[in-house]
């Protein structure tokens, strides 16, 4: 018997070695994949990678307000900034990215109690002033409260519960809190003034013209006694505050470079703010055409849903450009708006359709104060002197355009950037070219048969434009 076991083993184990497949047999025909963990509160863009990959992949790392990238890892790559680095590759791999949360702040012990008196009359406002560097000058937030936020002065309260943020649940109710969130203050050092309007004193609104003077007087003593940039002084309200928002460059046209009304409204129920001429937005539209805004409001607003929404649309009706969300929770969205604040469009509006349960009225504030491209777009404006670009020749022959300029008090690092309008309706930047020079020629993209609208900027070294026009060939 011994002598048959050996060639029972061989032929069990050459019918073993037959089953187990040969390398000609399909294996798995998967495409590889980059897969993502991400811990804590924020989010990537892009949000999917398709590999193989032949060139370096960027991933930004965007942490949701209150939170800061504590680490990024994976896929041999390497972190910078915001912006985590994956070396080209054809396998798949997985990166993970950790967000924490930042430690909570009381911000108001940040703020300094002040007192302003103008025509006899005093009231109170908060400032907070930023670490500076000597010779700098700084963006100056002015963040008017709504109505249920004043002194009311018969009670003589002085309390101020729009700076607070204890919980971080809330920060959007604080308008000037939100700009002193440790990761915002940090990226983007201004001075923010938190003014407490008098009610039962001076006036009942913020919309009236006497206040706004008075204010526009405040702003003139802050820029003197402090390292504030005049042309990027920024206005942003809720509510009441909203409503000033809106009305305050109407008085003070050649003050503002932003203003970001949140749940305003420019009229009241078809009556003018006190002492204006017109309830209409559009018979001044000139003055906000060249003013960067960003509107935050709820369809569903119990307050005032179709004032709130009257002045995008008026303003839209006379050939506004503005960009109109109505949801930013999705990836998609906030790429798309992160696509649109890097583009020349300086006219932004949320008129959000997401639940809010009771509280739509303070929805676009709250998420105004999470949305880090908000301060980020904020930050970044510059009241425009389009008086200082001097169009002598913008000439098109076939694919080709030549334009002849002179830009008045350029610096040596400012540039003229042209930017085109593709069939997608997205603005690409076309050329780039010195502001010191005087003439830019370049080749314009493609399909030149229809329509061709341009905006034409100068901008400085920071790239924050200071020069915004318009042109179009029909």
């Amino acid at each position: 018997m011994n002598r048959l076991v050996f060639p029972f083993v061989v032929f069990v184990l050459f019918f073993l070695s037959g089953c187990g497949g040969s390398d000609d047999e399909p294996r798995d025909q998967s495409p590889p994949r980059l897969t993502f963990e991400v811990i804590g509160s924020g989010s990537h863009f892009p949000s999917t990678v398709d590999l193989p990959s032949q060139d370096d992949l960027e991933i930004t790392l965007v942490p949701n307000s209150g939170f800061s990238i504590d680490n990024a890892s994976g896929c041999s790559g390497t972190l910078a900034g915001n912006t985590f680095t994956i070396p080209a590759r054809s396998t798949s791999c997985s990166v993970s990215f950790l967000f924490t949360e930042d430690s909570i702040e009381d911000v108001s012990q940040l703020f300094v109690e002040n007192t302003f008196t103008f025509d006899g009359f005093t009231f109170v406002y908060h400032l907070y002033s930023p670490p500076v560097a000597q010779g700098e000058l700084y963006p100056l937030v002015f963040a008017a409260h709504g109505t249920a936020e004043g002194i009311v002065a018969e009670e003589g309260r002085i309390d101020n519960p729009h700076l607070i943020d204890r919980t971080g649940e809330r920060i959007g109710r604080p308008l000037a809190a939100g700009w002193l969130q440790p990761s915002i203050r940090e990226k983007y050092p201004s001075y923010v003034v938190a003014p407490l309007i008098p009610f039962g004193g001076i006036t009942e609104q913020w919309y009236d013209d006497n206040l706004i003077r008075i204010f526009d007087s405040l702003i003139d003593d802050l820029i003197a006694n402090h390292q504030i940039d005049p042309d990027r002084v920024h206005l942003t309200g809720h509510s009441a505050g909203g409503m000033m928002t809106w009305t305050a460059p109407f008085l003070l046209p050649e003050t503002f470079a932003s203003i970001s009304p949140k749940a305003g409204w420019f009229d009241r129920g078809g009556e003018p703010p006190q002492n204006f001429p017109t309830r209409n937005i559009e018979d001044r539209s000139e003055i906000y055409e060249q003013t960067a805004i960003w509107s935050f409001q709820h369809r569903g607003d119990p307050e005032r849903t179709q004032e709130n929404l009257r002045p995008i649309k008026q303003l839209t009706d006379v050939g506004f450009d503005f960009r109109i969300y109505s949801e930013i929770s999705s990836d998609e969205s906030r790429l798309i708006l992160s696509q649109t604040v890097a583009q020349p469009l300086i006219h932004i509006a949320f008129e959000l359709e997401e639940p809010c349960e009771s509280a739509c009225h303070y929805m676009g504030a709250d998420i105004a104060a999470r949305e880090e491209l908000y301060y980020l777009w904020t930050y970044n404006q510059r009241r425009l002197q389009n008086d200082r670009l001097r169009m002598s020749l913008i000439q098109r022959v076939n694919e080709r355009l030549t334009l002849e300029y002179e830009v008045l008090e350029a610096k040596e690092n400012d540039e003229l950037l042209v930017w085109q309008k593709d069939q997608t309706e997205q603005w690409r930047l076309l050329a780039a070219n010195s502001a010191l020079e005087n003439v830019l020629e370049t080749t314009l993209l493609d399909d030149t048969s229809r329509p061709i609208e341009f905006i034409f900027q100068v901008v400085d070294i920071n790239k924050r434009a200071y020069v915004r026009e318009t042109f179009a060939f029909e």
